[in-house]
């Protein structure tokens, strides 16, 4: 299916509304772009299931396999490791860091129930921040010294152009 099913409004909605509350869905699968031929839009796969396990009730999986491909040239291709990957994913049903999570239908209904992968299976790199504080300081105040030159030869300038227009 299409991604933009996966968060528009309107019908779309409401549909998916129903079939979280029924809790029909198991898994949300996003695919690389450029699967499927004659289109570049990436795709997803709902895995629906009408009777889940005790285990996996009231949840979904989200995996995002969408960087996980073969680029070619009018068409990605899934590698059999690329597919090994998705069923392990699924098999396991748990959290796997920047590929899969599983959310509760809970958690889902918190976000207008949007089953766009990205919303729940992050991808950012966590940053590590150091600062020196005494070079920190320093710069600042390197930058304050540059303002100050620059506020000066601006108004020096400004000067010179006011005594030339005062000059004609």
């Amino acid at each position: 299916m299409p991604p933009s099913l996966l968060f528009k409004e309107r019908r779309e909605g409401e549909i998916r509304r129903r079939i979280v509350e029924s809790d029909l869905i198991e898994a949300v699968i996003s695919l690389p772009p450029k699967l499927l031929r004659q289109t570049s839009i990436s795709t997803a796969l709902l895995v629906i299931r009408r009777t889940k396990p005790e285990e996996r009730r009231n949840k979904i999986l989200f995996v995002n396999a969408s960087k996980r491909f073969l680029p070619g040239r009018s068409q990605n291709i899934l590698r059999n490791e690329d597919m090994a990957a998705i069923e392990k994913a699924y098999m396991a049903f748990s959290e796997k860091e920047k590929y899969s999570t599983v959310c509760s239908i809970k958690t889902i209904a918190e976000q207008d129930f949007s089953l766009v992968v990205s919303d729940y299976v992050i991808e950012t790199q966590d940053l590590e921040v150091t600062l020196d504080l005494g070079e920190t300081i320093r710069e600042l105040d390197r930058l304050h010294r540059q303002r100050a030159g620059q506020y000066e030869r601006m108004n020096t300038m400004l000067a010179k152009l006011m005594e030339h227009m005062e000059g004609d």
